[in-house]
């Protein structure tokens, strides 16, 4: 039986989301900055989060740091297109009520990832770049910096419009591709295990990361 273990930050010849988008054809320098501000305040709200769970820190507790980033993935992830995504044609060979498990554990252990990594805060901020639209897909790219340190992270996010509303779908941060590795594990475990046994291994890993982060 596979197991989810610590994931591997090397990409393979492509990222999974530029077979549906063209976000590795569009260089960062020749971007133009867009009219369409929606994508934008989107990116913008999930940063603020981010911000808020550094600012909140340790001594706000893990459970606190995974409150507002569960609020925050909820409200600005595609989690529907995300699972499809991620899943590929596995997807189908889930019932209703597994697709329905599978994006509730898949929203938390994304946002206790965050919670886990974004523990503490040193004055760093978030700027957006650049963004475009394209259709009913947007491209909004972020630098993640502390002003006065030469060290800089690029935060790419791709975001879908669905139903009026602009949503994330994928982060591309410093070049990897958060959902592209997600996918690449996940139908990896499909192949060899069950829809269950993955259920399981998602909500084990999120339950490990909560109690690391307790600590």
């Amino acid at each position: 039986m596979p197991k989810i273990g610590h994931r591997k930050y090397v990409l393979n010849a492509f990222l999974f989301l530029a077979l549906a988008f063209t976000l590795l054809q569009i260089s960062r320098a020749n971007v133009v900055a867009t009219t369409n501000k929606t994508p934008a305040k989107v990116v913008s709200r999930f940063d603020q989060s981010l911000l808020a769970t550094m600012k909140a820190g340790k001594s706000a507790g893990m459970l606190k740091r995974c409150a507002i980033m569960r609020t925050a993935v909820r409200s600005s992830f595609g989690l529907p297109f995300i699972s499809r995504l991620v899943l590929g044609h596995y997807w189908n060979s889930f019932t209703p009520t597994q697709q329905t498990r599978f994006m509730h554990l898949f929203s938390r252990l994304v946002a206790v990832t965050y919670a886990y990594n974004f523990n503490g805060y040193g004055g760093q901020e978030i700027k957006i770049d650049r963004s475009l639209v394209r259709g009913n897909n947007a491209y909004v790219y972020t630098t993640f910096f502390t002003p006065g340190h030469g060290h800089k992270h690029q935060f790419d996010y791709v975001l879908h419009h669905s139903g009026n509303r602009w949503l994330i779908v994928n982060i591309v941060a410093d070049g990897v591709s958060d959902m592209a590795i997600r996918r690449a594990e996940y139908q990896a475990f499909l192949h060899h295990g069950s829809v269950a046994a993955l259920l399981n291994a998602i909500q084990h890993q999120y339950e490990m990361l909560l109690k690391m982060g307790s600590r």
